[in-house]
């Protein structure tokens, strides 16, 4: 578990261009302990430095390489400074972080996974889990489709993590492994549908361990934290459960400080383990200081960031407000990529299901309220089967909400029309991109 850190090159943008001819990254020679972390800068989520931690997520896999360390007396100092930055200050809902204002550019799978080697608490598998299921998504980058290349069969590696007599359970997927404990192997199977359903079952197929630990991470959602800081907040002031089940038998347990679940026993062939987290939809507020996202509202249910898209909701939602007290029900939609109809291939996934309003100026220049059914799908899932508009924060609260200032059907098309021309504008710009979208 012991992590050894290399000593990082952060390149300058002038740099690069010397070197490539054109604008490349924001590189610059400089040890990654020297980097300095400016806190209170990105509350507009302008992410200036994020670029340097592309380079740190790599370049923080050790503390000693080949009998070298750094001249630093804390080595860990920095590299613990730019998590709590990135934490409090750069972090996207969906898990991801930028280098501008207008989209998130990438995740940090691999750094946060290191940090956890380093450290050994679950706050890091947390914002790692929500970048698993909402961030890994294809931008205008060149590094993105190798990197989602290389990181999709390294994927079973962050499921499992031993150290000594523990083992820790950090990711629930269905799968079987084999680990070395001490020394010894210890085989096990897990099976759930996670993330639709908050029940996992662990079956021990082998052991010759003897007495080991058995850490499961209790996820943040479950915890009421969306993330380790004030950045966001649930607001539905709900209270998840969870409960634990050996072999038929419910066990109380209480979740230790660094966010895990120890069960340790002398676990035996055939034992099984039945994980059960309560799975509801949860609504979150961004903190104040980010003025984009005053007013307005995410939901999520378990690990999933859900979204309104146009293709689901036959209304015009730039003009939508959602409702004080809003109340889900569950659903399922079968998405058919747009490039995949032909033959009809898709995948099912869960909505959320929720009333709302859509806001009207009339002629007289009264406002006038209609009522909808709002579908929201896993932002995962969106820009799949179909074109049009698509937001992650609803408004909630009048004064972040923008009605429409045309009436009857003349506001829909004049907003459908403009969305169509930006659209064209893209494709124009983007389209080698698009090839490459994930």
């Amino acid at each position: 578990m012991t992590i050894m850190l290399m000593a990082g090159i952060i390149l300058t943008a002038s740099a690069a261009k010397k070197q490539t001819g054109t604008q490349g990254y924001s590189i610059n020679p400089v040890p990654s302990t020297s980097v300095k972390v400016t806190p209170g800068t990105f509350w507009d989520q302008r992410l200036e430095a994020s670029r340097k931690v592309t380079i740190l997520k790599d370049s923080s896999k050790m503390v000693k390489v080949c009998g070298q360390a750094f001249d630093d007396t804390d080595p860990y100092k920095n590299i613990d400074a730019i998590w709590d930055s990135i934490v409090t200050e750069k972090l996207y809902i969906t898990g991801s972080i930028g280098a501008t204002s207008n989209g998130e550019t990438f995740g940090n799978v691999d750094m946060y996974y290191r940090l956890f080697l380093l450290h050994g608490e679950s706050k890091y598998y947390d914002v790692l889990e929500r970048t698993l299921y909402n961030g890994l998504s294809r931008f205008g980058c060149d590094c993105c489709p190798s990197n989602i290349c290389r990181f999709i069969p390294s994927l079973p590696g962050y499921i499992y993590a031993v150290k000594g007599h523990d083992v820790y359970l950090n990711l629930f997927l269905s799968n079987s492994a084999t680990l070395d404990v001490a020394g010894k192997k210890v085989a096990l199977t897990q099976t759930t549908d996670y993330p639709w359903d908050g029940e996992t079952i662990v079956r021990i197929d082998k052991n010759t361990a003897g007495d080991f630990n058995l850490k499961v991470r209790i996820p943040g959602w479950l915890r009421n934290k969306v993330v380790p800081s004030d950045l966001y907040q649930y607001t539905d002031g709900k209270r998840l459960g969870y409960s634990f089940i050996i072999n038929g038998i419910t066990v109380p347990l209480l979740i230790s400080p660094d966010g895990y679940i120890n069960i340790e026993r002398s676990w035996k062939k055939g034992d099984e383990l039945i994980i059960c987290f309560d799975m509801e939809p949860r609504t979150v507020r961004a903190n104040n200081k980010m003025a984009a996202n005053r007013g307005m509202i995410s939901v999520e249910r378990g690990p999933l960031v859900y979204c309104a898209e146009h293709a689901d909701n036959n209304f015009d939602m730039m003009s939508m407000l959602i409702n004080q007290n809003p109340q889900f029900r569950l659903g399922k939609l079968s998405i058919v990529p747009t490039d995949m109809q032909s033959v009809g291939e898709g995948y099912s996934v869960v909505t959320l299901i929720t009333d709302a309003q859509t806001l009207t100026f009339n002629k007289q220049g009264k406002l006038e309220t209609s009522d909808q059914t709002l579908t929201l799908i896993p932002y995962y899932a969106s820009c799949h089967h179909g074109s049009g508009k698509m937001r992650i924060w609803l408004p909630q609260d009048l004064n972040a909400a923008k009605p429409c200032a045309f009436f009857g059907s003349r506001c829909n098309f004049f907003r459908r029309m403009c969305g169509e021309y930006k659209k064209m504008l893209y494709l124009c710009t983007h389209n080698i991109n698009r090839q490459y979208y994930v």
